[in-house]
């Protein structure tokens, strides 16, 4: 477990805890590999006005039922042969980072308060479920695959982007 030590809001001097004086509310654990995710989990919970442990949680939900470490580790492995082909993995990886965090804000917003993250994910899916179709369908195509291009990969984030952009269409 790596440990994370950031705020989405200030402490007080007698909320101390963890190795030193770190406060109680900064002190995040996420699973190891996952540290570059703790700046948009802190943005996540500050703008849905929520504790850094439920959003993370969501977060990780995600993470996991989508595949996206799976999806980033793609990314990452594309190769890097010149300028141009470097800047569209970066490019891709950032737009990956940013559709997962607007979607795990989006579930936060949605669903309320309460529950379990599976339990939100699952509210969230159903009022969202042409779409959370749709995308389930895509990522299984590209996950059949052998062999990961610029162009499936972007296809990839683009079908998570998508579920951002769905659930914020009106009822």
């Amino acid at each position: 477990m790596a440990r994370i030590w950031l705020s989405a809001a200030p402490t007080t001097q007698n909320q101390k805890t963890g190795p030193g004086d770190i406060p109680a509310s900064v002190f995040v654990q996420a699973p190891d590999g996952r540290v570059y995710s703790a700046f948009d989990i802190v943005q996540v919970a500050t703008s849905a006005k929520r504790p850094v442990e439920e959003a993370a949680e969501v977060y990780f939900d995600l993470s996991d039922r989508l595949q996206i470490g799976r999806l980033r580790d793609r990314i990452t492995a594309l190769p890097r042969d010149d300028r141009w082909s470097t800047m569209a993995r970066g490019a891709l990886r950032d737009d990956l980072y940013a559709a997962h965090a607007a979607l795990a804000k989006d579930v936060l917003m949605v669903t309320g308060s309460g529950g379990t993250p599976e339990q939100r994910l699952l509210a969230w899916a159903r009022r969202n479920e042409s779409a959370v179709i749709r995308a389930g369908q895509t990522l299984t195509e590209i996950w059949e695959s052998d062999v990961f291009t610029v162009a499936m990969l972007s296809v990839a984030v683009r079908a998570i982007r998508t579920l951002v952009s769905a659930s914020r269409l009106p009822d």
